[in-house]
């Protein structure tokens, strides 16, 4: 897979924030679900309440109809009944808001109806027969006190049944509540297992894909250090490690060429190391053979130079003799001065030989020391 390092890690980590974010998005909308169900479960649980309430309004009501019956005092009990008239409305048009089923409505609206009905029977029969101190109406305040206690039955059997259908709901909300906490916490868990268990195996991924090949390119490395150069380094990706690798072969072919070429060219120079080594030896054999012939001329020039000197002295000998026999013989005439001069003229030359011959020996010296140097092995020369 051609992903650079780099790459997998802005991966990983984008897969991490998307995890964490799956995981927060899971847990808000469970908290919000919870919140919810808690709100309308208190909301229900309110209601019931507010519905057994409701339930009592019949009861009430009738007390303030028993209590006008009994006592006759109807200045006050028109203001009990305005008072307990205005707060059951009230209540029932509450109650009525309330309702969101076709059931509680439908009791609502009954309820309400029994209401109308009992309201109705007390301000327009119930009433009047009070306000009339007649024992002969007694029978109808008790016919018409009948029908109130039937609809203050109906009222709050009625209310009784929307309260209990709160409190149902309410019971409902709670327990929804409760397997919702449940569900919530459950997917929770498991996207939290799912998310570690996919990062776990991410990460791991790109752990391997990059310790893998550097442990192929310290082992490399390694096999390089020892000097073996026919190490094969196999490239499986084309990410930094894969780049690494490569380069790693490349460099193991160079070095097996440059060392290659390194050998060849040591043997070259030992082949020309013994060419050279043959060649000096036969120059140091010539320069042998010609330091053996400077000498041997050396010593034809000493010996030449011996024989020059030795017919220099005979001749400064004869010299002499000239001399003392001309001074005896000078009476020996013209002939006699000729040889003298002739002698003399040779004694002259001579000394030109003898400087000749000395200067020659200087310059085969001077040979034969120009030669020492260069000879791998010179001879023993007589001084």
């Amino acid at each position: 897979m051609n992903i650079t390092i780099k790459t997998k890690l802005i991966l990983n980590i984008f897969a991490a924030l998307l995890a964490v974010t799956a995981l927060i998005g899971i847990s808000s909308t469970g908290m919000s679900r919870l919140t919810d169900l808690q709100d309308s479960g208190a909301g229900r649980a309110k209601d019931s309440i507010v519905g057994f309430d409701a339930a009592y309004i019949g009861a009430a009501m009738y007390q303030v109809v028993a209590d006008a019956v009994i006592n006759r005092n109807l200045e006050e009990s028109k203001k009990d009944w305005e008072a307990i008239k205005q707060e059951s409305l009230a209540k029932l048009d509450k109650v009525e808001h309330m309702a969101d089923t076709a059931e509680e409505k439908r009791w609502v609206a009954d309820a309400a109806q029994a209401l109308k009905a009992f309201i109705s029977l007390y301000e327009t029969q119930m009433l009047p027969l009070l306000s009339v101190d007649d024992d002969s109406k007694r029978m109808k305040i008790r016919e018409v006190d009948g029908l109130l206690d039937e609809q203050a039955q109906k009222l709050s059997e009625d209310m009784q049944k929307f309260a209990k259908s709160m409190q149902a709901e309410s019971e409902a909300a709670d327990a929804d509540f409760d397997a919702t906490g449940h569900e919530t916490l459950r997917n929770g868990l498991i996207a939290g297992l799912v998310i570690v268990t996919l990062l776990s195996c991410m990460s791991l991924w790109i752990l391997f894909s990059v310790t893998r090949p550097l442990a192929v390119a310290v082992q490399a490395a390694n096999r390089l250090a020892e000097g073996d150069l026919t190490t094969q380094i196999k490239v499986t990706s084309q990410d930094e490690t894969g780049q690494l690798l490569a380069a790693m072969q490349t460099m193991v072919s160079k070095l097996a060429q440059v060392i290659g070429e390194v050998n060849s060219a040591a043997s070259n120079m030992a082949s020309a190391s013994e060419e050279v080594a043959t060649t000096a030896q036969s120059i140091s054999q010539s320069t042998s053979e010609q330091a053996t012939s400077v000498e041997e001329t050396s010593t034809t020039i000493e010996q030449a130079s011996a024989s020059i000197n030795q017919n220099t002295d005979n001749a400064r000998v004869t010299d002499a003799m000239a001399s003392q026999a001309a001074k005896q013989a000078i009476e020996g005439g013209a002939a006699v001065k000729d040889t003298v001069t002739a002698m003399k003229s040779i004694a002259g030359k001579i000394g030109i030989i003898d400087d000749i011959a000395y200067q020659t020996n200087l310059l085969a010296l001077n040979a034969a020391i120009e030669w020492l140097p260069r000879s791998a092995s010179w001879p023993n020369v007589r001084k």
